[in-house]
């Protein structure tokens, strides 16, 4: 596979540059999508990673008590 599989930011990216007028030029294209996979392996994968694992925590030590009324002054 040449991209994150079933990433649709990827997918959308692709779609939108094989679309685009302003780079007519295969290898250019190829280019910028290796890039964005890259980066979406490197960098946006692992902090949606990090955040899910805190939200994980930060859901076991919530309670059901919507609102600030359920503190005190």
């Amino acid at each position: 596979d040449d991209y994150p599989d079933g990433n649709p930011l990827f997918d959308f990216y692709v779609q939108e540059l094989n679309q685009s007028n302003v780079l007519t030029d295969t290898h250019s294209r190829a280019a910028l999508a290796l890039r964005l996979k890259e980066r979406i392996t490197t960098d946006l994968i692992p902090a949606y990673e990090k955040l899910s694992k805190y939200l994980i925590q930060l859901s076991e030590i919530a309670n059901d008590q919507a609102g600030l009324w359920q503190y005190p002054d």
